[in-house]
């Protein structure tokens, strides 16, 4: 009788591979989108941002310029399936960021547009904060999970060299 040791773990479900690309292009396709307005126009994006009221003066700059690049960047990576975690990772980053100002405004009674998509978009609310948190979740998930079998990160993975444990065998678990 075989012992634990030699039983095989079963392979991950076809939807999950299918599931994870369908994410990672959602997301991709969405901060795309949603940073190139504000690459092409970073002093709308920075105004948007001041008017929010939740960073300090002296950081605005910095953080209208820096994000959009993040966005893009990260969703790339989500495109290619290369470095798919740390994308999702930069997206969650980004969504608490959002969410927290959203939320502060809601908060505040403030009636602003979100920027989003547009310098103006939607109107800020707690069906935006929500929203958030749906994108927070998916991309939670792909940084958790990875990014599938159709991802540079599995094709690569192939090749790299496993962790091997004391006696040279391949580790498929934690050992405790």
């Amino acid at each position: 009788m075989a012992g634990f040791e030699d039983a095989k773990l079963p392979e991950r479900a076809a939807w999950e591979d299918w599931a994870a690309l369908a994410a990672r292009l959602f997301l991709a396709g969405l901060f795309i989108y949603s940073s190139w307005h504000k690459i092409q126009d970073p002093i709308a994006f920075q105004i948007k941002v001041n008017e929010y009221e939740i960073l300090p003066a002296a950081w605005e700059a910095t953080f209208a310029r820096v994000a959009p690049w993040v966005m893009m960047v990260s969703a790339e990576l989500l495109v290619l399936g290369l470095l798919t975690r740390a994308g999702a990772g930069a997206l969650l980053l980004l969504l608490v960021s959002f969410m927290v100002a959203i939320g502060v405004n809601v908060y505040r009674d403030r009636v602003l547009g979100c920027g989003c998509f547009s310098e103006e978009g939607h109107q800020v609310g707690w069906l935006l904060v929500v929203q958030d948190l749906a994108l927070f979740l998916v991309a939670g998930w792909l940084a958790w999970r990875g990014g599938g079998r159709w991802s540079v990160d599995h094709v690569a993975g192939r090749f790299l060299p496993r962790r091997r444990g004391e006696r040279g065998e391949e580790l498929t678990e934690k050992k405790e």
